[in-house]
């Protein structure tokens, strides 16, 4: 249901209409909501093959903050010192698109202050209408 709703840019009324986050956590009490999509059919190594949205309780009043990121490789075997390439991060204290240190993009604010994900911007393997 999540994720669905935040594909669809409804993931801040969908989370309102199930009474806030504090009633979405299985036991009332987690701090947050993590989701992760590994998906394994995307052999190109251009494109990214994992996406993971946080949703970190604030408080008690039902209100949420989001993490995301999207990267490649994140679940390859790899050694200490690799990391996965991160296509865009997002936390409390910044953005980060690849390429660049931070985006300042009206559309990526404005999704930030509705309560919506990146997600609901983009198109690709983990989008789809529907």
């Amino acid at each position: 249901m999540l994720i669905k709703a935040s594909a669809n840019g409804r993931l801040e009324d969908t989370i309102r209409g199930e009474g806030g986050i504090d009633s979405l956590v299985w036991d009332g009490e987690s701090p947050n909501i993590d989701i992760q999509i590994v998906n394994e059919s995307i052999m190109d190594e251009r494109y990214p093959d994992f996406y993971e949205l946080t949703l970190n309780r604030l408080g008690k009043a039902g209100s949420y903050e989001i993490n995301e990121l999207l990267s490649k490789n994140q679940w390859i075997n790899k050694s200490d010192t690799d990391k996965p390439i991160e296509y865009f991060r997002r936390d409390i204290h910044s953005t980060y698109f690849l390429g660049s240190r931070s985006f300042n993009d009206p559309q990526v604010q404005e999704l930030s202050q509705r309560g919506e994900t990146f997600l609901s911007a983009l198109t690709g393997p983990f989008v789809r209408e529907g």
